[in-house]
């Protein structure tokens, strides 16, 4: 069995930033190589969003047709977005709301943007329609260590981490209050021309195959988002938000699918109800159960049912398709 803690490269280097921040100099972020923003950087950032923010919580995207490319870090741009979109939603956790992001290209000319050179940007946004920022606190919010939040609810290096982030990346970051409500958050980073394709191919090469998995979670977002991403490696993908459903198309062939994917905590059936149900009719089928913190499920349990691996939320979609990846070859 494979066993994926929440602490993922991705997951755990957002959660670690403010560490982070104080143990390197600011010279040591700067980033050194080409990146595709969209897709593949913000959806590996969405995916993880959705499973960790309340679903009374909307997400809007837009997005451009072509991918938006900057020389940059990974992490550390879906460090960025996963810590602007927490803080909206935390804004909005109270009454719900919406979320939007966007990526855009924009053609600056010189003076039209504060510190940004005459060229080409990357412009990515962060919308809410919470209660939004006070007026007499909003040119602090990049301060180290300033924050509102009550004591034990977080240091406030948070935004200090974003704000140094953008800059390394010869970028712009600004604050403002809607006046329809809520707060926008915008950044800009200069774009390079060339195509990354072949090098970005090769950072995940060996995680992407021709497989066809079932994919199951009751979220329509979560299930739809990950077909998408699952694709950009290859993988052959059925995305199902109704374990009762999957269940039925499972049974018309059982051979046809290679692997499934389920979320546990579902109505109607739970992922391990589901892994039961699979494994009775197939036996060899390889599950990956992911899920958050249930009392109804550990790995040994899953061990006990079958389940070839188990995996912590959040977790990122190059993760489960390194996952997948590791179960076929180990079937072969």
């Amino acid at each position: 069995m494979i066993l994926i803690a929440a602490s993922s490269r991705f997951f755990t280097l957002f959660k670690t930033s403010a560490y982070t921040l104080k143990k390197r100099p600011m010279s040591a972020a700067h980033p050194s190589s080409l990146l595709t923003i969209y897709p593949s950087t913000c959806e590996s950032a969405l995916i993880l969003l959705r499973a960790s923010i309340p679903t009374f919580i909307d997400i809007h995207t837009k997005f451009p047709d072509q991918a938006v490319m900057i020389l940059s870090d990974k992490i550390q741009i879906g460090q960025i977005l996963m810590n602007l979109c927490t803080n909206a939603a935390q804004a909005m956790e109270k009454t719900g709301g919406l979320l939007e992001i966007r990526v855009e290209t924009k053609i600056l000319p010189e003076g039209a943007v504060e510190d940004c050179p005459a060229g080409k940007y990357a412009e990515m946004t962060v919308k809410d329609n919470g209660p939004g920022i006070d007026p007499g606190i909003l040119s602090r919010i990049f301060d180290p260590y300033f924050t509102t939040r009550a004591v034990g609810k977080g240091s406030g290096l948070g935004l200090a981490v974003v704000d140094t982030i953008v800059k390394n990346h010869k970028g712009t970051i600004t604050v403002q209050n809607r006046s329809e409500g809520g707060t926008l958050f915008t950044m800009r980073f200069p774009m390079v021309e060339q195509k990354p394709e072949t090098k970005i191919k090769s950072m995940n090469d060996s995680f992407h195959g021709t497989e066809r998995i079932l994919f199951v979670d009751d979220e329509v977002n979560i299930a739809e988002m990950a077909q998408e991403a699952l694709k950009l490696f290859d993988y052959r993908v059925e995305a199902m938000s109704d374990p009762e459903d999957a269940l039925a198309l499972f049974k018309l062939n059982p051979g046809y699918f290679d692997a499934v994917i389920t979320d546990m905590t579902m109505p109607k059936m739970t992922g391990a109800k589901l892994a039961e149900e699979l494994i009775r009719i197939r036996p060899d089928i390889p599950i990956v159960l992911c899920t958050g913190h249930s009392s109804l499920i550990d790995e040994e349990k899953a061990r006990q049912l079958g389940i070839a691996a188990y995996m912590m939320k959040p977790v990122s979609m190059s993760k489960i398709a390194e996952t997948i990846r590791k179960l076929m070859d180990q079937k072969n």
